[in-house]
């Protein structure tokens, strides 16, 4: 056994340790696979036992890799791989990438045969009758891993493999994919039905399980707990815990919605200890039927109310307000039953929540086609959030806080804001000093010299955030573009904020006179991948940052959005991370809100894969 392993690996794998642009980030391993990197190349060797123990965890990286980066969320093994990839994946650590393979919804993938209206094993087997062409030679290979993975690793019934068959159950399932809310399953041994039913929500567990007699089984809990149960019945209610002690709860908003996508998230803690918070959602970004929804968690509820909408970009014909907006022929078009033409619509973007001390809860948003479309414009509540007024334009030439929150200091209301366009992104300030009355505001502010990570060949035209200006390679430093700012308050009365740059460093800038003048622009040795992050001054004069900690690699727009991560300074200027939020290849976390409620722990909430928002309460005082 031996002497053919050391010859396969001498033959096969190639170890070129150190080479990784971000050691420990899933999507960028060392140079450590087998033969041409291929995810199948990878996942047999793996599967088979034949990966040196050093280099497991890098082998099953480049596999995942591959997977996410290349492969974009698909399947690329053939028969052979196939019937190794899903199991090997979760036994990995990566059920979480297992399930995506099994569930999305685009070939090739098993999602992709539900979709097309299979709903059985028999017609996965033979093809789908939408696409005849689509015949069982193109999915035995889909086929593959999914039944035995179903039930090993979601249902998590498994026979003990150095005990008689069936005579001992390892019960295991993947409690850690944190899309998966349920399953029911069961499956017929020599001795009887053996079941596995559970449901769960990020924190809590209710499990059946079912042995027949002459069966025993070990059923492994969350948090590390075994226990060894006999024939008959029994059932689990136990609490899940989260990555942290720190992190008291970890749930979705909502587990279903009206619409596809969702992103932009925001929070504020009422007077009397509601949480409200709220999002744009809609089929995609950008797309004009994307609305402003909110969610409320009344004080003591144990969970969030559904997504009621808050405001739209639907305008009538005969709407007044149409032209502030720039509402006209080229807008999408509303009509009624009979087909009339009604209204015209464009997009909403970025909602950001604010009570005004004494006063109204007002919740700021834009409507454009596209960032440099935007308008300023906010609606208000007078029942904590429940029910919101028709919405009010924002003075002309002003666009209101545009991502994270306002502060309220010293009587003025300071909302953090920024532009973007063919000048580059820069940032501004929009003050009242009458509870929102009467508004005016800063120039745009100054900022030193920098060299961007991200640019564009002379004459291309780049797709990802056209409004950025960037620069063209070749150019030299430029302004550093900063956007998005969150304010920091300091003991001595300075204020700070912290930006989202396409510099891979998170900006800063300073003010001596409560936000009438700003010091330049300057860059910070905190990294940011140009996503948005957001900050808080905690009552004990420290401050929080949440972020995705990853520093935009050189030639590349972005970074990837994780992990997802808070740290802790106590000048502003040095943070240490103490915290992670989220950590997986799939997709993005990002876009983070938070605050500090009265009773000293922290809430926040985020954009979770595009398809869902999550809430995270913190305590900072249980780190670990």
């Amino acid at each position: 056994r031996d002497r053919i392993k050391d010859a396969f690996n001498a033959r096969f794998l190639h170890v070129k340790e150190g080479t990784s642009p971000v050691p420990g980030h899933a999507l960028y391993p060392d140079s450590i696979f087998y033969g041409n990197n291929t995810v199948t190349a990878n996942i047999l060797p793996l599967a088979f036992g034949l990966v040196p123990k050093q280099y497991m965890d890098e082998v099953a990286k480049n596999t995942v890799a591959t997977i996410i980066t290349t492969n974009k969320g698909h399947i690329s093994t053939g028969v052979i791989g196939t019937q190794w990839l899903l199991r090997e994946l979760s036994r990995r650590g990566h059920a979480d990438v297992a399930y995506l393979l099994a569930t999305n919804k685009t070939y090739p993938s098993w999602g992709y045969m539900a979709a097309q209206g299979a709903t059985t094993i028999w017609e996965l087997w033979n093809g789908d009758k939408a696409n005849p062409g689509m015949n069982s030679g193109n999915h035995v290979m889909l086929l593959g891993d999914l039944l035995p993975w179903c039930f090993n690793n979601l249902a998590g019934i498994r026979a003990d493999r150095w005990k008689p068959g069936y005579k001992h159950i390892i019960f295991q399932p993947a409690f850690d994919i944190q899309e998966l809310s349920n399953v029911d399953a069961s499956y017929t041994s020599i001795y009887g039905k053996i079941t596995s039913r559970w449901k769960k929500t990020s924190t809590h567990l209710e499990w059946d399980i079912e042995l027949p007699a002459n069966t025993t089984g070990e059923v492994y809990l969350p948090g590390g707990r075994k226990e060894m149960v006999g024939s008959g019945k029994h059932h689990f209610s136990v609490d899940i815990p989260t990555r942290n002690v720190a992190i008291l709860s970890d749930e979705f908003l909502y587990e279903k919605a009206s619409f596809p996508e969702c992103h932009g998230a925001t929070i504020v803690e009422l007077k009397n200890g509601d949480l409200v918070a709220s999002f744009f959602g809609g089929t995609k970004e950008r797309n004009p039927d994307c609305c402003i929804w909110v969610c409320r968690k009344p004080k003591g509820a144990k969970e969030w109310t559904s997504p009621q909408l808050a405001a739209d970009g639907v305008f009538s014909i005969k709407d007044a307000q149409a032209t502030l907006a720039g509402i006209d022929s080229t807008c999408t078009p509303v009509t009624n039953a009979r087909g009339k033409l009604i209204a015209r619509r464009k997009a909403c973007w970025n909602p950001v929540l604010f009570q005004i001390p004494g006063g109204d809860l007002i919740l700021f948003y834009k409507i454009g086609l596209s960032v440099g479309d935007w308008t300023g414009w906010l609606v208000r509540s007078r029942d904590g959030g429940k029910t919101w007024s028709k919405r009010e334009p924002l003075p002309e030439g002003l666009l209101g806080p545009i991502k994270n929150k306002p502060e309220y200091i010293n009587g003025r209301i300071i909302c953090p804001s920024s532009r973007e366009g063919g000048k580059g992104w820069r940032i501004h300030f929009e003050i009242s000093d009458d509870n929102g009355k009467t508004w005016k505001t800063t120039e745009s502010l100054a900022a030193e010299l920098s060299v961007l990570t991200q640019h564009r060949k002379k004459g291309s035209v780049n797709v990802d955030d056209l409004e950025g200006g960037e620069a063209v390679k070749g150019e030299g430093p430029k302004p550093i573009y900063a956007i998005q700012p969150s304010i920091l308050m300091h003991k001595d009365g300075r204020l700070q904020v912290l930006c989202r740059t396409r510099n891979a460093r998170i900006a800063t800038a300073w003010s001596n006179d409560n936000g009438d003048t700003w010091s330049k622009v300057t860059l910070l040795d905190v990294p940011n991948n140009n996503s948005g992050t957001d900050a808080v001054t905690l009552q004990d004069g420290r401050h929080v940052l949440i972020y995705n900690n990853f520093s935009t690699l050189p030639g590349t727009p972005k970074g990837p959005r994780t992990p997802l991560c808070v740290a802790i300074s106590e000048d502003g200027i040095n943070w240490q991370p103490v915290l992670t939020l989220e950590d997986s290849p799939i997709s993005q976390y990002s876009y983070p809100s938070i605050i500090q409620g009265k009773d000293g722990r922290l809430h926040a909430v985020y954009t979770w894969r595009r398809q869902r928002v999550k809430y995270a309460e913190i305590d900072l005082s249980k780190l670990r």
